[in-house]
């Protein structure tokens, strides 16, 4: 193949450069390669120094061999070739001819064009480094080591290079007056010590006026002053040293306004007697005593003023009628028949405060207060079943526990089996026992507690085994409320109207299958009516329960009996 050149005449052995993105990781070369280590990539840094990229470790070469050239792939872009910095890809063969051709020997041709084209792109590659090198004028006799160390003397200051042609125009005006600068330059001592005191010079420049005033005066009257300025000032001195020490005796002693009261002063140091501060959240002073903080004074509603026509108050008429209070409407005028603190008889309906459930002090309990102790249990409560009439449960109050000896006062609202059973606060079920007409624990029959009786019920411990204990022996009196009793029991019934709950009625049904004895009958199939089963009535109300029997002769029931209203 023959080796091109690029469009402009110059040899192809550089490609780029090329920006970096931190993504892009596939770029050009332009010319034939023998081998990927033909290749050499360099980084130019954000910082403009350069860093050679490592073949396999940071990129690798693809179509080597192309006489058109490949592309590299970068295996990290984002570390390798980052945004700002730049990448050039050079052609660096190595200067090597490992090729024999022996005397009157074959040559193959395609091997020689290879060897051929390494030598051109070798001339390329010194050409492309020799551009980039430093080259003097034909004719020029400057000594390259002199050039090189002048280089270096440059490089090392090239920020005063950088600083001079920024001020390339000073440097001509200067060069204007060289006469000037050397004559400067003999008294530099003294340039550089006005150097030192440029500000002053500025300031004095300010004041060219006062200066020439100045002058012209006395100079045995300007040391007069001088001197008396410096006595003023000494004096001065004296003062603000004796007013900071007031200061600081001040500040020792009134801290100021603090949130909280303060364990030191304001420079740290230990509180001193009488030291003073503001409290910002109880806006009170308060006065360290030597040992604690006390209040200094009272806020404008803490005392009592004579803008509130208070001043007289050792007369008590006079007062009240400074504040407008009236006996009677305002106040209470004192009686001795009014209760004593000691001992004192209420009459009427006095109340007090209602105290917390619980509460075992010596204050008022009030009716409200005793029925809330009432209601929440004890030994006297009534405690209402639930669940079945084999099955019963129990809640007990707080005030109760679970244990062999508690006794409670219980209400079945079933008449319980003979089997029956009692779960009390949702623990075991204890088989319900009674006690015999011989005091000896005996199973439970049927009928023996009836519906909504209320009976006395003792947890036992027999043979290791808690039994639930009725205690049958035990009086009526002790099972029902205090409010049952003979008395009670006839007002009810004589109060009672014809017809109400409780009342009986000798009646017929008119309707219906005949009713047996314990029967309930709706009040509207039945008629009031005499024992002949004539005159019958309207229809009741309510529901009846049958106390004899009804017969249905020709298929409807015409018998008179006996009924009791149940609801």
């Amino acid at each position: 193949m023959t080796v091109e050149t690029a469009a402009l005449g110059e040899p192809i052995v550089k490609s780029g450069p090329y920006t970096g993105d931190g993504t892009t990781a596939a770029f050009d070369y332009e010319f034939k390669i023998q081998s990927d280590e033909e290749l050499q990539v360099i980084r130019q840094n954000a910082d403009l120094t350069e860093t050679v990229l490592t073949l396999d470790t940071q990129y690798t070469v693809g179509s080597v061999g192309d006489n058109t050239g490949g592309a590299i792939t970068l295996l990290d872009p984002a570390t390798d070739l980052p945004t700002g910095t730049k990448l050039v890809i050079l052609f660096n063969g190595d200067f090597n001819q490992s090729t024999d051709y022996a005397n009157q020997s074959q040559i193959n041709l395609a091997t020689l064009e290879d060897v051929l084209d390494d030598i051109v792109m070798h001339t390329r590659q010194l050409k492309e480094l020799v551009g980039r090198s430093l080259q003097t004028d034909t004719f020029g006799t400057v000594d390259l080591d002199t050039l090189r160390a002048n280089i270096n003397t440059l490089a090392a200051i090239s920020s005063d290079i950088t600083s001079v042609a920024g001020l390339s125009a000073d440097v001509s005006s200067v060069a204007a007056i060289d006469t000037e600068v050397a004559t400067v330059a003999g008294i530099s001592v003294a340039v550089t010590t006005l150097s030192g005191i440029s500000a002053d010079i500025s300031t004095v420049a300010g004041i060219a006026a006062d200066v020439t005033a100045v002058a012209a005066l006395d100079p045995a009257a300007i040391a007069q002053d001088a001197a008396d300025a410096d006595a003023a000032a000494t004096a001065a001195s004296g003062s603000a040293s004796a007013a900071a020490a007031s200061y600081d005796s001040f500040d020792d002693r009134y801290l100021g306004p603090k949130a909280s009261a303060p364990a030191t002063d304001n420079d740290g140091d230990a509180l001193v007697t009488g030291a003073l501060y503001w409290n910002t959240a109880s806006n009170n002073l308060f006065v360290w005593d030597g040992a604690a903080w006390a209040v200094g004074s009272f806020t404008a509603g803490g005392f009592l003023a004579a803008a509130n026509n208070l001043s007289e108050l050792t007369n008590a008429t006079t007062a009240r009628s400074n504040l407008g209070l009236v006996i009677g409407t305002h106040v209470q005028a004192y009686s001795s028949d009014n209760a004593l603190l000691t001992s004192p008889a209420f009459t009427g309906n006095p109340t007090a405060p209602t105290q917390t459930a619980g509460n075992n002090s010596t204050r008022v309990a009030t009716t409200a207060f005793v029925k809330t102790a009432v209601d929440a249990g004890g030994s006297s409560a009534i405690l209402t079943t639930a669940g079945t009439a084999s099955a019963f449960t129990l809640a007990l109050p707080t005030s109760l526990t679970n244990a062999a000896g508690q006794t409670f006062r219980v209400r079945f609202h079933l008449a319980p089996d003979a089997a029956a059973t009692l779960a009390i606060d949702g623990q075991t079920a204890l088989a319900l026992r009674l006690y015999d007409g011989a005091g000896a624990l005996a199973a439970l029959a049927t009928d023996d507690v009836s519906i909504d009786s209320i009976v006395e019920v003792t947890l036992v411990d027999e043979g290791g085994t808690l039994r639930a204990v009725i205690n049958r022996d035990r009086t009526a009196y002790d099972y029902v409320d205090a409010q049952i009793n003979t008395a009670n029991i006839l007002a009810a019934l004589t109060g009672l109207t014809a017809g109400a709950v409780g009342t009986f009625a000798f009646a017929r049904q008119n309707s219906g299958a005949a009713a047996n004895f314990g029967d309930t009958v709706s009040g509207s199939l039945i008629q009031p009516t005499d024992a002949s089963a004539s005159g019958g009535q309207s229809v009741l109300s309510g529901t009846w329960r049958c106390l004899g029997q009804t017969s249905t002769p020709n298929g409807t029931p015409n018998d008179t009996t006996l009924f009791i209203r149940i609801s």
